[in-house]
């Protein structure tokens, strides 16, 4: 039995989502500062949660939408992205005409 669930980020919610599979669930993060935020999920009616007290706190990060300002094609199949807001070790991928680069 799939029973509506819902997210919550931090204080905002619940938040409703959608079963994308019998064990994958989606929601859909909304608007919010940049901050590092407590996630969990719960039945949506009365937003309960079911609370182990051996599980882990789950951390949602919040961050600045990057921006770009310059893209330059470098003729030899890689191109320079200049912008801001990047955050390093996080994956980054052009998507340029019908190619997709990683």
């Amino acid at each position: 039995e799939m029973h509506e669930m819902a997210c919550r980020f931090g204080t905002i919610g619940p938040v409703s989502g959608e079963w994308i599979a019998q064990d994958e669930f989606r929601c859909i993060a909304p608007a919010h500062a940049p901050e590092v935020v407590l996630f969990d999920i719960g039945i949506e009616n009365d937003y309960q949660t079911y609370d182990d007290p051996n599980d882990r706190e789950v951390l949602y990060e919040y961050v600045v939408t990057p921006s770009l300002t310059t893209v330059t094609d470098n003729n030899d199949g890689t191109v320079t992205v200049i912008g801001a807001g990047f955050h390093p070790g996080e994956k980054v991928y052009c998507n340029l005409g019908n190619n997709l680069g990683f």
